[in-house]
């Protein structure tokens, strides 16, 4: 996992320099946005709400597991109480799957078809292209880390 997301800085590291050189920023800052523009900088949007949803999970479980781990701590804690904080884990662990299904259900219904640059520029159309396949492929990458979360499907 940590190979895949090193691959991924990465690749983001080569589309920034992509985008600071001088055809990118003169096709992104024409006086009226093309509709492609429109199109990524809203599956950018989309990748951040994905984003901060794996980052709220990860921390509520994270949490979870130390609530855990601190009762297991306390010898003097009876039984009672650590069957108390795995009921409240696997209560945790459900709302957890919820969110990323629902994440992941809301983010595959606003995937819409793609306007593709009607420019005659082969630059444009490809810079428009490589984009939309980082987007691809940032999405499967947050796609698989929320279903390792989540955990199997019951």
């Amino acid at each position: 996992m940590n190979h895949k997301l090193n691959g991924l800085q990465d690749l983001y590291d080569c589309v920034d320099k992509l985008l600071q050189l001088p055809f990118s920023q003169q096709d992104l800052a024409q006086e009226q946005p093309k509709e492609w523009v429109n199109e990524l900088l809203d599956g950018s949007l989309r990748l951040l709400d994905l984003c901060s949803t794996a980052k709220d999970v990860v921390l509520q479980t994270k949490e979870s597991a130390q609530e855990i781990q601190s009762v297991l701590r306390r010898r003097r804690s009876g039984e009672l109480e650590l069957v108390g904080e795995v009921r409240k884990y696997f209560t945790s662990r459900k709302v957890v799957q919820k969110t990323i299904h629902k994440a992941l259900r809301n983010f595959k219904g606003l995937e819409t078809n793609r306007v593709f640059s009607s420019s005659d520029d082969h630059e444009t159309k490809a810079m428009v292209s490589l984009l939309m396949e980082v987007e691809a492929v940032t999405s499967s990458m947050f796609e698989y880390l929320l279903s390792l979360i989540s955990g199997p499907k019951e």
